[in-house]
């Protein structure tokens, strides 16, 4: 059996200003490695969160980290694509899920 990483996580966008939004990511590492980074992009563009994992702290198996941020983000109602990317040595996973902000 190879070890491979793997997450699942939860997005939410609450519209603090008419461009600004609160951002909050939860990611649950459900692969068999620690993942040692992660990035988030909304609509393709890399936004600017406190780190959920790094090397010097992964985020092991079977467990979860959040991480929450100010964004720019469309007015409440719009749908937009929010990806994270997690890794752990040289293998990465993307995942992406349409949010609608709040």
């Amino acid at each position: 059996q190879t070890a491979a990483p793997d997450f699942v996580f939860d997005a939410s966008l609450i519209s603090i200003t008419p461009t600004s939004c609160r951002l909050s990511v939860t990611v649950k590492n459900t692969g068999s490695v620690p993942l040692d980074r992660f990035s988030v992009y909304i609509g393709g563009t890399l936004v600017s969160i406190s780190p959920i994992a790094t090397p010097s702290n992964p985020l092991p198996p079977g467990r979860s980290a959040s991480s929450a941020g100010n964004v720019a983000c469309p007015s409440p109602g719009s749908s937009v694509v929010v990806e994270v990317v997690g890794g752990s040595g040289q293998n990465e996973i993307r995942k992406v899920a349409r949010v609608v902000v709040q």
